[in-house]
């Protein structure tokens, strides 16, 4: 029973699960609010720039990202802001890339701050994932539930309860990484950081976190 109860609680914890920034588009063309989106480091690896600190709207958008100093060449996270058009835009070379010079173009880009989603809370347990998982865990979620296991966690033990006795996080919590580990032959329980964990036998998933 202990096992069906905390299925259900983990499969009503994904609702809150925040989904990853978008990849950003090739260019701005034909967009008038800002943007915050990813760079890949494919597409901050190519593509034609026009102008420098402010960029004509086809320009390709990682690649300005990377000419303006926001982001490396391996990509990453960006915030784009829409800007007028301009009668001119100049050529420069920055950060290994020259962009090139053109003359009057209808609309603009610039870069500000890209807006990071918050890090979600973690969900009770790891039933029915395959993929690894980044989230928070706060004092309430450390404080209570069962855990089986020693460094490898059945799916079903509470997240933040294995992250507590794994040593990853205090009695206040934190941020912390996990990753599927598949179906285990055994347990092991043990007692660590003032959590007893408990043996089992097989069991159809599991997890481990990152560190």
């Amino acid at each position: 029973m202990r096992r069906l109860i905390l299925a259900i609680g983990g499969v009503l914890a994904l609702a809150g699960t925040a989904s990853a920034q978008a990849p950003c588009p090739p260019t701005f063309e034909g967009r008038t609010a800002a943007l915050t989106c990813t760079c890949s480091a494919e597409a901050a690896q190519s593509g034609a720039v026009w102008g420098s600190g402010i960029y004509t709207s086809d320009s390709r958008i990682c690649r300005a990202a990377v000419h303006a100093g926001v982001i490396p060449a391996s990509g990453g996270p960006v915030g784009v802001e829409p800007a007028p058009g301009r009668q001119s835009y100049d050529s420069e070379r920055q950060n290994g890339i020259t962009t090139q010079a053109f003359g009057p173009w209808r609309s603009s880009f610039t870069f500000g701050m890209p807006t990071v989603a918050p890090m979600p809370n973690c969900p009770a347990n790891f039933e029915g994932r395959t993929e690894a998982l980044a989230c928070l865990c706060n004092a309430a979620l450390v404080a209570a539930g069962s855990v089986w296991g020693t460094g490898v966690y059945s799916s079903d033990s509470q997240i933040c309860r294995a992250a507590l006795h794994a040593g990853l996080v205090g009695l206040q919590g934190g941020a912390i990484g996990l990753v599927p580990r598949g179906r285990q032959a055994q347990f092991t329980g043990s007692r660590a950081n003032g959590v007893t964990s408990m043996n089992f036998g097989p069991w159809g998933g599991s997890f481990s976190f990152t560190r």
